[in-house]
């Protein structure tokens, strides 16, 4: 019984994101839709079941929305897919039941987007509008409205080159957490939360790139509101590097828009 408790104890020491119960994550991507470096859903796939995994976390995904049976698996599901929000009837049932049980929701940049933004907005806190709804891509500031969130606690403001949205139409409850100050929009939420009964939503623009996805402070503040989604500590997912770099955040790199790197690579 003692060497039990002996190497349970060594491997809780050993393995930082060890946990009783993984936290289990599906990702729901989609097909690439944009030039070189941008809009890849299966590179996030790809890249972030593997990173997912390597924390401790369960992790299925697929270009396509979840199955039944992939729904009861999953404590979280992650939307980085082209207008997400476009889901046939037995689809919005599905989701609803899984909000119902507590299930965990995250949309990344255009899985915001859908064809009813006023149904969707209950679901993401923020959803686009074709035809409505604005962008611009370039160079602007992130900067945290909200501090005392679990997602956002302690974050530094930073700049990246990425693409924003405006002219989105929020849910009442909707908890803004960052901004940004940029010219074209000023004030506009970029990160936010919301939660309603016992379902957790967590959504960002950010994710135009698929560079910015390894810029550190943008990458913490990706995996706390995965884990926060999922009703686990804010932290469970994150290195103390990356924490380190959200308290003291450098400015993201600028992106060559034909290559789809980072300037310079």
């Amino acid at each position: 019984m003692m060497k039990f408790l002996f190497f349970t104890l060594v491997a809780c020491l050993v393995l930082p994101f060890a946990a009783a119960e993984p936290l289990s994550v599906f990702i729901r991507a989609g097909k690439k839709t944009h030039g070189p470096g941008a809009h890849d859903h299966p590179a996030f796939l790809k890249d972030w079941s593997k990173l997912l995994k390597e924390r401790g976390a369960v992790v299925d995904g697929a270009l396509a929305f979840p199955t039944d049976d992939q729904m009861k698996k999953a404590d979280v599901i992650v939307f980085y897919a082209a207008n997400a929000g476009s889901m046939k009837p037995e689809e919005r049932a599905a989701l609803a039941r899984f909000r119902k049980r507590g299930g965990g929701l995250v949309f990344i940049h255009d899985a915001v987007c859908g064809n009813d933004a006023h149904w969707f907005k209950t679901v993401t806190g923020g959803a686009w509008e074709h035809k409505h709804s604005r962008w611009f891509e370039g160079h602007f500031d992130l900067s945290y409205s909200d501090k005392d969130h679990p997602v956002s606690k302690g974050a530094g403001n930073f700049e990246l080159d990425d693409e924003i949205y405006w002219k989105l139409h929020f849910h009442p409850k909707a908890q803004v957490l960052a901004k940004t100050n940029c010219k074209h929009a000023p004030g506009s939420p970029q990160i936010w939360s919301l939660e309603e009964g016992k379902s957790r939503t967590f959504s960002s623009i950010p994710g135009h790139w698929h560079a910015t996805f390894s810029i550190p402070q943008y990458r913490a503040i990706l995996l706390r509101g995965i884990a926060w989604a999922g009703h686990r500590k804010a932290d469970l997912l994150t290195t103390p590097e990356e924490i380190n770099a959200l308290k003291k955040p450098e400015n993201g790199p600028k992106m060559d828009r034909k290559t789809g790197k980072p300037a310079g690579q």
